[in-house]
């Protein structure tokens, strides 16, 4: 039932003798970086939109995510499954390298990195250590990503500098809680 079915006066409306009601609202996960201001603009276009929809109407907008998260792997599967999980939490940049994902950290600042241990040309304890030492890129977090058991990952991540670091093969869950860790 509408608002509309209730009946409720509106004697200063030109064009409807009964009130009708639109709703405007906008959604965001928390790792997208928008904050509160943000949102209300967002709710706000959604319920001038919702107007035009007609009465009773109702629109939602989805909020876009603005951090970006580069992910630095050479493993094609293990990058197309991150990219599924990562796609509505963040803006996803891809390096397949060590020597390109130094260049490319220092070029677009991201907000986070996410390192595979195991890459070709520079290994990611060396990409990271190189990132950390860098003035420009010393503060974005790292995420070290290893196969390696639990004491040597730790190991060599507090040994590279790394944030922090996780284990291979990723759980999603695991992955999405460190994540909404650093991108606050």
């Amino acid at each position: 039932q509408s608002v509309e079915s209730l009946k409720i006066e509106h004697s200063k409306s030109p064009s409807h003798p009964s009130m009708s009601l639109s709703i405007g609202g906008a959604v965001s996960l928390k790792t997208t970086g928008r904050n509160l201001e943000e949102l209300i603009i967002l709710a706000d276009k959604a319920l001038y939109k919702a107007k035009e929809l007609g009465r009773n109407s109702v629109h939602v907008e989805e909020s876009k995510p603005v951090k970006r998260v580069l992910l630095a792997d050479n493993d094609p599967s293990t990058v197309e499954k991150l990219g599924k999980t990562l796609s509505h939490h963040c803006q996803l940049l891809t390096t397949d390298n060590g020597v390109d994902c130094v260049e490319l950290v220092k070029r677009t600042q991201p907000d986070l990195i996410l390192l595979d241990e195991n890459l070709p040309k520079m290994d990611g304890s060396e990409v990271c250590q190189t990132l950390k030492q860098l003035h420009e890129t010393a503060a974005i977090p790292i995420i070290l990503v290893s196969s390696l058991n639990r004491e040597e990952r730790l190991s060599l991540g507090k040994e590279a500098g790394a944030n922090d670091s996780l284990q291979k093969p990723l759980n999603e869950q695991h992955l999405l809680s460190k994540i909404c860790q650093y991108l606050r």
